[in-house]
């Protein structure tokens, strides 16, 4: 069960942080 757990908390990190890239890249791409 922990297992399973573990690797939908891994899929939440990895999509939020995928996210978090794609919104500091796109602030950039503004500023310039």
């Amino acid at each position: 069960m922990s297992l399973r757990i573990k690797a939908v908390v891994d899929k939440f990190v990895k999509e939020l942080k995928e996210a978090l890239d794609a919104d500091i890249q796109d602030r950039i791409m503004k500023e310039r």
